[in-house]
């Protein structure tokens, strides 16, 4: 049986090919046009720029809840002023000042849709994920480099030894 050996400049490739294809992936799919028949809803930016043309059909917008009665979302301030649009329906009726909200649902009017579903978050839910996630990570990471040491010579991870790990 042969020994098969990977070299350095080998790991490093199939790490380079392997963040490429990562890469391509995140662009290709951030740029897929929206087709309700794949799931994929017009967002903010086509309710905002083009709202006429979108009324009556299905779609989706993320933001934070700036009124509540009745419930205004307002989107990101890509390009421009932040955009405003009006959500009814009982799913959004508990929402809060200050909530974040993605809402999907059919636009009737230009600045007006009726929300059929709706993910509530509170304000503070996105900083405790992120605390938790950093926690977490960092958690994992203490623990991989306990256990294992990086070696020049070959690139690769290996096990430490016993002795270093009890101390």
């Amino acid at each position: 049986m042969e020994n098969y050996s990977i070299k350095p400049w080998q790991r490093v490739l199939a790490i380079g090919v392997l963040l490429g294809l990562l890469f391509g992936a995140t662009v290709g799919f951030g740029s897929l046009s929206p087709n309700p028949d794949a799931g994929r809803y017009p967002g903010a930016e086509p309710v905002r720029d083009q709202p006429e043309t979108l009324i009556g059909s299905q779609v989706t917008v993320w933001g934070r809840v700036v009124e509540t009665d009745p419930v205004v979302l307002q989107t990101g301030e890509s390009r421009g002023a932040p955009y405003k649009i009006t959500l009814t329906g009982d799913t959004v009726s508990r929402a809060e000042v200050g909530n974040g909200i993605g809402a999907h649902g059919t636009l009737v009017e230009p600045r007006r849709m009726r929300v059929d579903r709706a993910l509530i978050t509170g304000s503070g839910e996105r900083s405790y994920m992120l605390y938790i996630s950093l926690t977490a990570g960092l958690w994992v990471l203490i623990r991989f480099l306990s256990g294992w040491r990086f070696t020049r010579e070959g690139f690769t991870f290996r096990p430490r030894d016993r002795q270093h790990r009890q101390k």
